[in-house]
């Protein structure tokens, strides 16, 4: 789990719960050779939560609902390709 994710738990009083049910990775590694260390960036969860989905779930079932949240419906909306530019014809970019 990222950090804007537990960031919006953390509103909610769900972070550091769900923090312990994982390992926080404070160094996320990109294509087996660079290195990106987190615990230098901003905020209070400078890492990576691993933790399982099952424990996310159950917590967000346990947390009673709040005035100020809204259960997100999906929307009817389908998303299409651009009609326009590069999408429409690779070639002419």
């Amino acid at each position: 789990m990222h950090a804007r994710s537990l960031e919006v738990l953390d509103a909610r009083g769900l972070a550091d719960p769900l923090s312990a049910t994982g390992t926080r990775v404070p160094t996320v590694r990109l294509f087996s050779r660079l290195e990106v260390p987190l615990d230098g960036l901003p905020g209070r969860f400078p890492f990576v939560l691993v933790t399982p989905q099952d424990e996310v779930e159950r917590l967000l079932r346990s947390a009673p609902p709040s005035a100020s949240t809204s259960r997100a419906r999906p929307s009817s909306r389908r998303w299409s390709w651009p009609t326009s530019g590069c999408a429409r014809n690779p070639r002419t970019c």
